[in-house]
């Protein structure tokens, strides 16, 4: 019988492949030992890593990620062990995500007193929630009111004139 967390793990995967079908998106997901798993470079737009160790991964998940790419957490704050038995060492201290993933954008970051979305249902646990972005590289464009405009187009901005340098307005004289 396989343990209870390969089970949670696979019922993840079937409800992320039945909400990509529902909504006509492909998807290749799956559930993967972080030892013998093939992260490659600039390959996955999502990873999503919930209640488990994942520090000694962590450049490799960054490195994995593609343009745009999200990685996905929900994990224990080590004050949850105030709540519930807890297996410390993938429990996050305080700001810690923010830190290790300093190299993404961070779209959303909570720290909060939650039922968790997996496992066994406490009602009370700190969890650390995070959804981060790898960087697009910048577009070599400029944005005016929501048209691109291509570098060395000028535009006038009531009395000032700006001109699209190197993807960015500059003002000019």
């Amino acid at each position: 019988m396989p343990s209870m967390l390969a089970w949670e793990a696979t019922e993840g995967i079937a409800q992320a492949k039945a909400a990509a079908v529902a909504r006509k998106l492909p998807v290749v997901a799956l559930v993967a030992n972080d030892a013998e798993f093939e992260y490659g470079e600039g390959k996955w737009d999502l990873v999503v890593l919930t209640y488990q160790p994942f520090r000694h991964i962590l450049a490799r998940v960054i490195r994995s990620l593609r343009p745009g790419g999200l990685v996905v957490i929900e994990n224990f704050h080590v004050e949850t062990a105030r709540y519930r038995l807890l297996d410390r060492p993938s429990a996050l201290a305080s700001n810690e995500l923010l830190s290790g993933l300093s190299a993404l954008r961070v779209l959303r970051y909570e720290d909060v007193l939650a039922a968790p979305d997996w496992g066994i249902g406490f009602s009370v646990n700190r969890l650390v929630r995070l959804v981060a972005e790898m960087p697009r590289p910048p577009a070599i464009d400029c944005d005016w009111k929501g048209e691109p405009k291509p570098a060395g187009a000028e535009v006038s901005w009531g009395a000032l004139r700006l001109r699209c340098v190197d993807g960015n307005w500059e003002r000019q004289k």
